[in-house]
C-alpha cells in the first residue's frame, strides 16, 4: 500500500519476533513493526511514530538490530522507546 500512496504510514502488528519478518515488512514499505507483546505499552508511540515519518520498532526488536538496522531496514533513523 505504501508504495501505492506514499502518503501512507503502514503499521504492522505482528506475533514473529525475529528479524527475518521485520526486516520483509520495513523493505516493503511499513514503517513500522511492533509485536503484539508489546502493544499495550507501544503502540500509541509507535504509531505517533510512523504519523511523523520515522521508523518504529518494538525494544525487542531494537535490540537484535542496533548494528545493522540503518542498512537493513531503510535511510531513516529508528526510534524506539
Amino acid at each position: 500500500m505504501h508504495h501505492q500512496r506514499s502518503d501512507i504510514q503502514v503499521v504492522i502488528l505482528s506475533m514473529y519476533n525475529d528479524l527475518a519478518h521485520a526486516s520483509a515488512a520495513m523493505q516493503n514499505g511499513a514503517s513500522t513493526y511492533i509485536l503484539k507483546e508489546d502493544v499495550v505499552t507501544h503502540l500509541e508511540r509507535a504509531v505517533k511514530a510512523a504519523a511523523s515519518g520515522q521508523v518504529y520498532l518494538s525494544p525487542s526488536l531494537s535490540d537484535l538490530t542496533a548494528p545493522i538496522r540503518r542498512d537493513m531496514f531503510c535511510e531513516k533513523e529508528v526510534v524506539s522507546y
